[in-house]
């Protein structure tokens, strides 16, 4: 076992001052030219110094490697990324565009994937929680996000390159350079790697003074140009846009889809009976701008989430189902072991509730449903923590919030967040809609309380105040019990006293006068109250993300020259839960499959059928990198061999039975366990014996076939064949047409009539039943080349595959000439005639003549005028017809009218007031006219044009001053840029940074060129046509 991490590093920083010290002493006996034997044994001393530093280093990489997995984790995810793009999990959005960061579309299995892991989360969470399920519209109103809080504080901090303006998040370059110093990094002292590892725990608290100082302190720069980076500021992380046509009602795409069902609390509570506690859920797409979205599905701009928002009496945090979870025991990492630097540690669930480690039962409750809905969809329970958030990282009014994060090679991910969100999110809400989003609680019998009343005088506070009357009023009002009673004693000893006010930042001085503060008894027959929230969000994408790598494996395959890709999904979220396959390509069993899907059809269970006719083997090594946990394979009629993936065990099922045993096993019903033990096994080498008896019987049956079609050859065709051959040959060496060759002729005609009068005697001989119909001998079928058992039964023989026999290729090669001809003894096929040998196979000795050719004399020279016309014609038909399909060719690229007619747009000018700009949409782009004042023209025309990066002078923009027109399309990648805005007035581009003055040149950022300027003509003084 290696030594610790922190150990080696000591031990290797020891050993370097040792070798620095010794390199020491040999240059110094080497100045004062010491013997050489006292030299070389300082130099060997040096050496065997060096030799331990390597072993040691050599350690400590290797306890790198095996602590993080940093040697094999980017191969690995780039093999699982490969497997997932090539059998379209997922893949890129908009791909033959060049795709888009932070976008990604799932195929068929990712989908399946995805739909199953949802259905999963509804029958977990909301059927057996009985939650109310609720859809709500991704686009929200501006005034819902600003009551959240949303709108001031969804942020992010970002840094730009100084010299191109490219963004990064501040946090990421961080992790990444310790994290690169960690496993990278071997002469780092112990303690500089505690510092890194403490920086990585709490990078999530680090304010954005403390994370700049840091990027500074450590020299980080931007990744791609090493340019200097600049202060963390914060980007708000929002997809903003406008509701309705006039765009007078401000909206963004919703961050998330737990405000939905806070403004909808009254409705649900009144559904709900009026009864507390009750939880609420929704599944549904949420969007965010990542500064720089990157680790595929783990970051992304686009996402599903499924989020519960569970209404509970803040005074009663209990829950009646906690005993169900209490003993569950899995790694926790509570905030005391991050600070302290240590590890997560095995924890139980109980115990820690119970010590106050978890802040309630209903927090702890969900913690522990989330921890058995994630080991159950197949996330590994050692690469599974809960970790709770640190106190700068989590939100002000957060009484405790956890995380499910999940180790992948990305390191620790954050894929669900359970929080105790106290009341905050429904208080903001009355408060911004003066709708009241409380509960009621009746008591049995009135009850006679004391009550804290707080009465500000108005008067006294307006004149004091003035405009800031109503925040001194709201802060007066907002104060508890201790706080007020606190303030009125001061009050009553001082006469006035400091008061902070939150809304305005500062202190105010409160006099007496300004107050009234006391507490008055009153019968309540109610309580009215906001109730808690515990949340827990779940992010979907992500954890399928995980589970990918968490069930991906490869296997070596039959042959062992390669290795196969296995995903291991369970049953219940694989994509297809089983696949169907005829063992060879049979009418028989191809309805036997077919029968089998009705029934998997009919009970549930998504299958596929694989009829290709490739073998049995690649037919399961792709199911199973789809991650089809069960294969059926069809080579009998009554019964058929169940196989599962990952044990690759197999039983024989009868066919009737084989869905309803699938249905079971995929819905946990039954284990495969209890299957095997309830049926029949069945091995690999059977079913290789099968197949190579079935294809045996189907050559056989082949040969057979081709024999009977010899058979049934016309006499009269064979006679024809035979004359016609002979007729038209002359022999070899033959000078001159004489009596000579017309007595050649009459032997050939003579032999010709002989052959043919045999050939019912060869076809009686070739009608004999072959041998391995019969069952007997025969070289197809014979294993073993001194075998002469024909006795013994086909199905009885050996499994060796019948194509290694050594006569087949002879066999084979017979089919087209050796089998026809004389001498080539193959069994049933014996005793061709030879001049059908001779047909078959032309030989040097068999030429042809000019005989033939008088025969069938040219045609007549008459006619040869039409066949003329004829080709002529229909070479003029042709060109007539490549002419037209030019023609319609040409014509086709031209503009139609409707294209024609929106190739330009007249604009009337006369309502575009001074200093603003105007949108217009042209040729399908939009167009910035923007009408300049004095001071705007002045400001262009003041720029070093040779300071710019695509120098150009305002006059070569411009036909007239006074007016800007440029089409609206970022020269970078086709955003489109905010107008009256950026570092020199004109646009910006907030996809990137891009900054463009006045005049539509770029000044900052990493577009290369300035906003295009259209062709456009003044009509008239306030008419302008674009285009």
């Amino acid at each position: 076992m290696a030594a610790p991490e922190d150990s080696l590093r000591k031990a290797l920083a020891d050993k370097q001052s040792k070798v620095e010290s010794q390199g020491s002493q040999v240059r110094a006996l080497k100045d004062r030219k010491a013997d050489k034997s006292e030299i070389d044994a300082a130099i060997a001393a040096l050496n065997a110094l060096k030799l331990e530093k390597a072993s040691i280093e050599k350690d400590l990489q290797a306890t790198l490697s095996s602590g993080e997995g940093s040697g094999n984790k980017e191969a690995f995810r780039q093999a699982v990324s490969n497997t997932l793009e090539r059998r379209l999990f997922y893949i890129k959005s908009f791909n033959i565009y060049g795709g888009v960061a932070g976008l990604y579309d799932y195929g068929p299995p990712g989908c399946a994937v995805k739909s199953n892991v949802l259905a999963f989360w509804r029958q977990h969470f909301v059927l057996e929680e009985n939650m109310l399920e609720v859809d709500c519209p991704c686009v929200t109103p501006e005034v819902v996000l600003k009551a959240s809080g949303h709108v001031e504080k969804f942020t992010d901090l970002m840094v730009k390159d100084e010299k191109t303006g490219t963004c990064y998040r501040a946090d990421h370059l961080l992790k990444d350079f310790c994290n690169d110093k960690l496993q990278k990094d071997l002469n780092i002292t112990a303690e500089k790697a505690k510092e890194l590892k403490h920086i990585l725990a709490v990078l999530d608290d680090l304010s954005p003074e403390d994370l700049g100082a840091k990027i500074k302190e450590f020299g980080i720069a931007a990744p791609d140009t090493k340019n200097p980076l600049s202060d963390p500021y914060p980007f708000n992380l929002m997809f903003q846009t406008s509701i309705g046509p006039s765009g007078l009602i401000p909206g963004y795409l919703r961050p998330e889809t737990a405000q939905g069902i806070f403004v909808n609390f009254k409705d649900l509570y009144y559904y709900n009976g009026n009864k507390l506690p009750f939880a609420a859920a929704q599944i549904g797409q949420a969007f965010r701008n990542e500064i720089s979205p990157r680790q595929g599905l783990l970051r992304v701009r686009e996402f599903t989430l499924a989020e519960i928002e569970h209404f509970v009496d803040p005074e009663d945090k209990s829950h009646p189902k906690f005993r169900e979870v209490a003993e569950l025991e899995f790694l926790m990492f509570p905030r005391e072991l991050q600070m302290s630097g240590e590890s997560a540690k095995t924890l139980r669930l109980g115990e820690s509730v119970a010590k106050g480690i978890v802040n309630n039962e209903t927090l702890g409750y969900f913690i522990g449903r989330v921890y058995l809905f994630l080991t159950r969809l197949g996330i590994d329970k050692k690469r599974l923590r809960f970790r709770q958030h640190l106190a700068n990282e989590m939100a002000h009014y957060a009484a405790d919030c956890w995380d499910a994060e999940i180790e992948s090679s990305y390191g620790w991910i954050e894929c669900v967040g359970i929080a105790d969100r106290s009341a905050f999110d429904l208080r903001a809400h009355t408060e911004k809609s003066g709708e009241a989003l409380v509960a009621h609680e009746k008591y049995p019998e009135p009850r006679e309380v004391e009550v804290l009343v707080i009465t500000p005088v108005k008067k006294e506070i307006g004149l004091a105040f003035k405009g800031n009357q109503k925040n001194v009023i709201e802060a007066l009002e907002s104060m508890k019990e201790q706080e007020a009673m606190a303030l009125k004693a001061d009050l009553e000893s001082k006469g006035e006293v400091e008061f902070y006010v939150c809304t305005l930042g500062k202190n105010v001085i409160v006099k007496k006068s300004m107050v009234k503060i006391s507490k008055e008894k009153k019968k309540e027959h109610q309580r009215v109250f906001t109730p808690s929230v515990i949340e827990p969000s779940f992010g979907i994408g992500r954890i399928i993300y995980c589970l990918f790598e968490h069930t991906y494996y490869t296997r070596p395959s039959k042959a062992a020259d390669q290795q196969l890709n296995v995903f291991g999904f369970p049953p219940l979220v694989a994509p297809i839960k089983c696949t169907v396959f005829p063992l060879v390509q049979n009418h028989q069993y191809e309805d036997v499959a077919k029968e089998i899907s009705k029934s998997l059809t009919a009970a549930g269970v998504s299958h596929k059928i694989d009829i290709t006719g490739t073998s049995i083997g690649k037919r399961y090594a792709r199911t199973d990198e789809l991650g089809v946990p069960f294969a059926i394979t069809v080579d009998s009629t009554s019964s058929v061999t169940l196989r599962e993936r990952d044990s690759k065990d197999q039983i024989r099922v009868d066919v009737k039975e084989a869905a309803s045993v699938v249905k079971d096993v995929a819905e946990g019903v039954r284990s495969w366990a209890d299957v095997w033990e309830t049926f029949p096994h069945h091995s690999s080498a059977s079913a290789d014996e099968t197949t190579t008896f079935l294809a045996r019987i189907c050559s056989g049956w082949t040969l057979l076939w081709w024999s009977n079609s010899q058979k049934r050859k016309n006499k009269k065709k064979k006679e024809k064949c035979i004359c016609d051959l002979l007729v038209t040959s002359r022999l070899e060496g033959a000078e001159a047409i004489g009596t000579e060759r017309l007595q050649k002729r009459k032997m050939l005609r003579v032999a010709g009539r002989r052959l043919s009068s045999s050939t019912a005697a060869w076809r009686s001989s070739s009608q004999t039943t072959p041998a391995f119909v019969s069952g007997g001998s025969h070289p197809l079928f014979s294993t073993n080349n001194n075998s002469d058992d024909s006795s013994s039964d086909f199905a009885s023989r050996s499994p060796a595959p019948f194509f290694l026999n050594s006569k087949i290729p002879s066999l084979i090669r017979g089919f087209s000439s050796e089998a026809l001809a004389p001498g080539n003894d193959i069994g049933f096929l014996s005793d061709v005639p030879a001049t059908v040998a001779a047909a078959k196979n032309p030989s040097s000795k068999i030429v042809y003549d000019e005989y033939n050719h008088e025969r069938y004399p040219p045609g007549d020279p008459s006619k040869r005028a039409f066949a003329y016309f004829v080709l002529t014609g229909g070479r003029f038909v042709y060109a007539s017809l490549i002419r037209l399909l030019i023609l319609k060719f040409v014509l086709s690229m031209s503009a139609s009218k409707d294209v024609l007619a929106l190739a330009s747009l007249e604009v009337d000018l006369s309502s575009i007031e001074p200093g603003t700009t105007v949108t217009v949409k042209w040729r399908g782009k939009p167009v910035f006219i923007r009408r300049r004042t004095e001071d705007d023209i002045k400001l262009a025309n003041s720029v070093d044009v040779q300071s710019l990066r695509d120098p150009q002078q305002d006059a070569e923009r411009v036909t007239n001053p006074e007016w800007l027109i440029v089409v609206g399309v970022c020269t970078h990648l086709g955003c489109i840029p905010l107008p009256n805005a950026g570092d020199f007035g004109g646009w910006f581009c907030p996809c990137h940074g891009s900054h463009y003055d006045i005049s539509g040149r770029i000044r900052k950022g990493p577009a290369p060129f300035n906003l295009e300027v259209p062709t456009y003509s003044f009509l008239a003084e306030n008419k302008l046509l674009i285009g």
